[in-house]
């Protein structure tokens, strides 16, 4: 079965692949870095959303709210259990998340009422259901599912007004696979074997699934769609953690077209799962080896 922290084996995917010599730094904006690591940032204009660990217990994974007006953290997750969040309702306080220790489950959060808020009903099967992601029109999510044997982890989405459900995508659990973002029409996610990593764009309007074209074989992922200006933004990356580490922009409608150049990353730099705040692009920036924090490309989506 699959890990409860793929993000930790993605990293560990990039780590063992042969290095390379990275090239110019471009330095981003740091957004919130204490002790130990921060993944799967989301932020609004009231909330910082992220998960997080803490130097006396690394390897346990809470949901995290942090105020940006006063600075408070309120842990999503109920006690005894671990959590990651998976983003805002759009125009609300309301966060998805994940909920797991025994059995995994999907909920909802209103920050601004402090009571939890129902999950549909499709959702929360007695399978393990991670990663969930949030738009106005849809809810995507992973499942583990075994056939033959064999564990996959299912790509689904919701649509939250017809409460129809599509499979977009099947992937081997044996892969570190990891949610992306999600609009109202474009879905993204990536997958890495041993070897390299693959990002990927789905468009819910026309039904397609689609490979971000890479050169030579070179790892990608953290991709993510600004749907306000029709812009896919990625990473592509050298053979190793934190080598050659470039964030990329290109056409979502044209992803054949060469991307643009955004901004590149120091040596022993690399970087995890991305999203938007307005204009400005949020991830997690991983010093290998070391620690991950929050940090931002600002005004880079306009």
């Amino acid at each position: 079965m699959v890990s409860r922290r793929v993000t930790s084996l993605l990293v560990a995917a990039l780590i063992l692949l042969l290095p390379q010599v990275a090239s110019a730094v471009v330095a981003p904006t740091k957004v919130y870095d204490p002790p130990a690591n921060q993944w799967f940032p989301f932020r609004n204009a009231s909330y910082l959303l992220y998960q997080g660990t803490s130097t006396a217990h690394p390897r346990h994974y809470n949901a995290y709210a942090r105020d940006l007006t006063s600075g408070t953290n309120q842990k999503l997750n109920a006690r005894g259990t671990e959590g990651g969040p998976g983003g805002f309702d759009p125009g609300t306080n309301t966060v998805i998340f994940q909920q797991w220790s025994d059995h995994s489950a999907i909920r909802m959060f209103d920050l601004d009422t402090d009571t939890n808020v129902p999950v549909p009903g499709v959702l929360n099967s007695p399978k393990w259901e991670w990663e969930p992601r949030i738009s106005t029109a849809y809810i995507s999510f992973f499942r583990n599912t075994k056939v033959n044997g064999v564990w996959y982890a299912d790509l689904f989405l919701y649509d939250r007004v017809t409460t129809d459900i599509t499979r977009v995508t099947r992937l081997r659990s044996s892969h570190y696979n990891l949610n992306g973002t999600l609009g109202e029409r474009y879905a993204t996610w990536s997958s890495c074997d041993r070897k390299t990593c693959h990002a990927y764009v789905y468009d819910a309007l026309t039904d397609t699934k689609t490979t971000i074209p890479t050169r030579n074989g070179r790892p990608q992922y953290a991709a993510t769609v600004d749907e306000a200006h029709g812009t896919l933004f990625f990473v592509r990356s050298g053979f190793g953690c934190g080598v050659s580490v470039i964030f990329y922009k290109v056409p979502v409608a044209n992803l054949a077209t060469a991307p643009t150049k955004v901004a590149q990353l120091p040596d022993g730099i690399d970087a995890d799962m991305s999203s938007l705040d307005g204009p400005d692009l949020v991830f997690s920036r991983i010093v290998c080896d070391k620690n991950v924090g929050i940090f931002e490309l600002a005004n880079v989506a306009t």
